[in-house]
């Protein structure tokens, strides 16, 4: 039996926990979700991606979706535990990613999209404290904030990360702290837990795509006029691939009027690749700026969301 520490519903059938209680308490599943994690979460989710590291049976995705994130996808280690968040996920009828992956072993920061919201949710202290150094040196140039959500208790081993609130804090030293719950009345609960959340911000921000500036050469020529041609031709095939992902390669103006000949089936077919992997999954990093707005790196890439309907990205200053 898989270790689920949440309670679902499969077709009509209901999944337990294993945790008597649970159900019905404001420290596990929606109770959880509803006094811990929804009111630290940005007010407008419209564009935006959430990712949930240790999803468990997918519960937190279902809501995550509901509650108007764009892009969702979680992680989870054990393996039959990801087979009934799958199950969950198609006996909804949702389109959030599920992957079987575990933080110092197998876990791809390349597979991850960059995210607004990475929640890590009693989690954390699973890891390796070098393995959690390591992903949390990474997450910060991944996603705007992390979410934390773990307890008031001792530290079950010395190598493992530390689950009290003034370690996490120090872990997080190189981010902002923005908001905390550490409040929620135990009395009369079914099955308490002496728990608190915390959520810290990175350098990272999103910005509206029509405030990032592309800038132009002053002295028009035809290599810049070719640059021109090729955003008009990019953000054209995104709205194409917005709709359908059946594109015929050689039917599309990027390729027709393509600046270079030499090896255009290969170079089209990898920004076709590109706007799927970015339809389904989510952009994989940030776009680089200066303060002022200016893009630096990832014209293809604000082209690309420009195409499939998003109306701002996750950027870097630099």
């Amino acid at each position: 039996m898989a270790k689920l520490y949440q309670n679902i519903k499969i077709a009509g059938e209901d999944i337990q926990s294993g945790y008597k209680g649970s159900a019905n308490s404001k420290f596990w599943n929606e109770g959880k979700w509803n006094n811990f994690i929804n009111p630290l979460l940005p007010e407008n989710c419209q564009d935006m991606t959430f990712v949930d590291i240790g999803c468990n049976a997918g519960m937190f995705l279902r809501l995550a979706k509901e509650r108007g994130f764009r892009d969702v996808i979680g992680f989870e280690r054990r393996r039959t535990n990801c087979k009934y968040a799958l199950k969950y996920r198609d006996s909804l009828g949702l389109d959030y990613k599920v992957l079987n992956r575990v933080v110092g072993v197998n876990f791809d920061f390349d597979e991850m999209p960059v995210a607004d919201v990475t929640l890590i949710s009693n989690t954390h202290y699973y890891f390796h404290v070098e393995a959690w150094r390591k992903f949390l040196d990474q997450l910060q140039y991944k996603t705007r904030y992390c979410l934390i959500v773990s307890l008031h208790s001792e530290d079950a081993k010395y190598w493992k990360a530390s689950r009290q609130l003034a370690n996490v804090r120090n872990y997080f030293r190189n981010w902002r702290e923005v908001g905390g719950i550490d409040n929620v009345s135990p009395e009369g609960d079914p099955r308490p837990r002496p728990m608190w959340s915390m959520l810290f911000e990175s350098t990272l921000e999103r910005r509206r795509i029509d405030g990032i500036r592309i800038i132009r050469s002053k002295v028009p020529d035809r290599k810049s006029e070719k640059v021109e041609e090729m955003y008009v031709h990019l953000v054209e095939l995104a709205k194409e691939i917005r709709q359908t992902d059946e594109i015929v390669l050689k039917e599309t103006n990027l390729y027709k009027q393509g600046a270079t000949r030499r090896g255009r089936d290969i170079l089209v077919q990898a920004r076709i690749d590109l706007m799927l992997d970015v339809k389904h999954n989510g952009l994989k990093n940030p776009l680089l700026i200066k303060p002022s707005g200016q893009l630096l790196d990832g014209m293809g890439r604000l082209a690309i969301l420009t195409g499939l309907g998003y109306e701002s990205a996750i950027v870097r200053m630099v």
